[in-house]
Order: C-alpha cells, then sequence, then structure tokens
C-alpha cells in the first residue's frame, strides 16, 4: 500500500514538472514570437520611414531651372505604396510623404513609416500611388514670371485622347520615360490606361478654354480643378485635395514674389528705369494673399498676362 502511495506521487510530480515545463516552454515561445514581431515591425517602420527620407532628397534635384517641363522616373526594390499629403503650416507649408512596402514572404502590406515634409517641393499626386516605378512630370508655373515647379507624380499609364497640338508637342517632347501614350481617339486607348481626353466625356475630361489650352478646367468625378499658368498636368494626375492644398502654397509664394518685384520696380524706377509694373505687382500680390481656391485662379491669371505683355513691351524689363 505505502509502495503504490510513493509510486502515485512520484507520477503526479513528473506530470506536474512536464505540465509546467510545457506552460513555461509556451511563455518563452510567446515572449519570442512577440519580441520578433515587434522587432520586425519596428525594422519595417524604421525602413519606411528611411525610404520615404531618400525619396525627399531626390525631390529637389528633380526640379528644373529651366523654362520647359521634363520628365523622370525611379525604379523602387519593392512594390512600393506613397502616401502623399499636403499641408499649410508655416510660411510655405509642406508637401508630405510616407512609404510603406512588401516585406519578406507575406503577401501584406507594412505598417507606413512616419511621415516626412518638404517645404520647397510641390507635389501633385493621388492620396495613394501604388507601384515599383514611380513616374514624374516636372513643369514650372509662371504667373508670370516663375513661381515654383510642379511636380506631377503617378504610377499608371495615362493616355490622353485626341489632344490639342500645344500639349501633344509637350508630351512627345518629354518621350517614353513619362508613360504616357498619345493616341487620336479614346478607342484607341489600351483597356488598362487612365483615360484623359479634351472638351469630351471620359474618365478625366479637359476642358481647355483657348486653343493652346493654356487655361481650362479638369473634371474627374464630381472633381473640377481649375488649371492655369503651366498647372494642366498637375490638375490631371492629383487628388482634389493634394492640388488645392498645393495650389494654395504656390499662391502664398507667388503674393510675396510679387511683393518683392513691387519692391524691385521701386528700385530701379529712382534710378531711370520706369517699368510702370509697381501697381501690378501690388494688385497680383493682394490678389494672390486673398487667394481661396482653383475657382479664383482665372482672374489671377489674367493679371499676371497683362503684368507678363506689359513686361515684354520694355525695354528695362522687371522680370
Amino acid at each position: 500500500m505505502i509502495n503504490k502511495i510513493i509510486k502515485d506521487k512520484k507520477a503526479m510530480e513528473f506530470s506536474f514538472a512536464w505540465i509546467f515545463s510545457i506552460i513555461v516552454g509556451a511563455v518563452i515561445l510567446f515572449l519570442a514570437i512577440y519580441t520578433a514581431t515587434r522587432f520586425i515591425s519596428t525594422s519595417e517602420y524604421q525602413i519606411n520611414t528611411q525610404t520615404a527620407k531618400s525619396f525627399l532628397n531626390i525631390m529637389n534635384p528633380l526640379q528644373t531651372s529651366l523654362e520647359s517641363g521634363k520628365a523622370n522616373s525611379i525604379e523602387l526594390q519593392e512594390a512600393t505604396r506613397i502616401y502623399t499629403n499636403c499641408n499649410n503650416q508655416g510660411t510655405f507649408g509642406n508637401s508630405v510623404v510616407s512609404f510603406s512596402e512588401k516585406f519578406g514572404l507575406k503577401d501584406e502590406w507594412s505598417k507606413p513609416g512616419g511621415a516626412l515634409s518638404e517645404k520647397t517641393a510641390y507635389l501633385f499626386a493621388e492620396d495613394v500611388v501604388e507601384g515599383k516605378k514611380i513616374y514624374f512630370i516636372i513643369n514650372p508655373v509662371k504667373m508670370p514670371f516663375k513661381t515654383a515647379d510642379a511636380i506631377s507624380m503617378y504610377s499608371e499609364t495615362y493616355c490622353f485622347a485626341n489632344p490639342p497640338d500645344s500639349i501633344e508637342e509637350e508630351l512627345s517632347a518629354i518621350g517614353n520615360s513619362a508613360n504616357i501614350i498619345i493616341s487620336d481617339s479614346l478607342s484607341d486607348c489600351p483597356e488598362k490606361s487612365r483615360r484623359v481626353c479634351f472638351n469630351s466625356n471620359c474618365n478625366i475630361s479637359v476642358i481647355c478654354s483657348d486653343n493652346s489650352c493654356t487655361n481650362g478646367a479638369v473634371k474627374k468625378g464630381s472633381s473640377t480643378l481649375n488649371f492655369a499658368g503651366g498647372l494642366l498636368y498637375p490638375a490631371v494626375f492629383s487628388s482634389e485635395k493634394n492640388y488645392e492644398c498645393n495650389l494654395k502654397r504656390i499662391m502664398t509664394r507667388l503674393s510675396l514674389l510679387s511683393e518683392v518685384y513691387s519692391e524691385k520696380a521701386s528700385f530701379i524706377s529712382v534710378r531711370g528705369c520706369n517699368t510702370a509694373l509697381q501697381p501690378d505687382m501690388e494688385i497680383l500680390s493682394s490678389s494672390a494673399k486673398e487667394y481661396i481656391s482653383s475657382k479664383d485662379l482665372a482672374s489671377i491669371s489674367i493679371l499676371a498676362q497683362l503684368a507678363e505683355q506689359k513686361n515684354k513691351e520694355l525695354s528695362c524689363k522687371l522680370f
């Protein structure tokens, strides 16, 4: 009887030891998995943040001092989502980006890294741009002097159907690096492309106010974005939110630059170079400062065109 009790006691101790070992092992395994997951998550966040930082570092070289536009592209190592935003904080506001990539074997997007901002870039894009190859069209915004470089960013194929001659010439000059197709009609556009048509209805409809399509509006769904002075492509490739925000930033810059040119006109007039453009610069500065949305763009564009025409006729040019 005593031997049996001893054996049962040893069996209970043995079973408890196994159960205890299993529990401890499970806890250790859980902690190891939790730590590894946190480490991977932290690493992904850091990588995505660093990628966003590297991306912003190439924004300035993409911008151009040339009077005409250009195109460029970058190839990413992994499938990437670029989240774009814009704010009007500070004097000139910021373009804001964050990145998310697919890491390892899992077919899931990682948590976006930190959102980084750049006050000197004017990035026009949809809220999310996804792909391994990203395309850019960079063109100067002139109102009437160069005010900023607008950077349009996208990853999809765009088909411009029967564009005006001036637009076709611009796109042809940009070349194949822009991932843009020019077709004679909508029916010739590839099925999976985003279609841009002129003075007709399609995915993205451009309504031109003149033969050269330097002014007008772009209709996308329920959004209508007015453009002028080099803002056609930003209106085509950007979300309404990013377009209006960046345009507000450009108008702030235009207002301050107009003040500078007004002071310059006053300065050179006392040295025998009277441009008579000081009132024009003051009105342009005031109008740009009161800018609210792209609906106000047409009136500002008219003021800029008048000032540009006056400046062209001067022997002593202001800008």
